[in-house]
């Protein structure tokens, strides 16, 4: 079945090491084809960028929030 996807990215800090970035995109590989809308909700400019690398590989809906539009990307994965 496809999904929808909330990424909060408001506290990230980055991987715990290589082989946690390897986890991720691994991850990724296998689940990016469900993926129906993907939701990023950050605070930093890399994190914007990031939905629109995503967004080419995609084959789902993507959009960015800024950090204290966390209801809105709520809102907009439910429509």
């Amino acid at each position: 079945d496809r999904f929808r996807l909330l990424l909060d990215l408001r506290a990230f800090d980055g991987w715990q090491g290589i082989s946690a970035l390897t986890s991720h995109f691994n991850l990724v590989r296998a689940h990016a084809p469900l993926a129906d809308r993907m939701a990023v909700v950050g605070d930093a400019a890399w994190q914007k960028a990031a939905r629109g690398i995503a967004a080419q590989f995609l084959n789902a809906k993507t959009a960015y929030f800024d950090a204290d539009d966390f209801d809105g990307a709520q809102a907009w994965l439910k429509a």
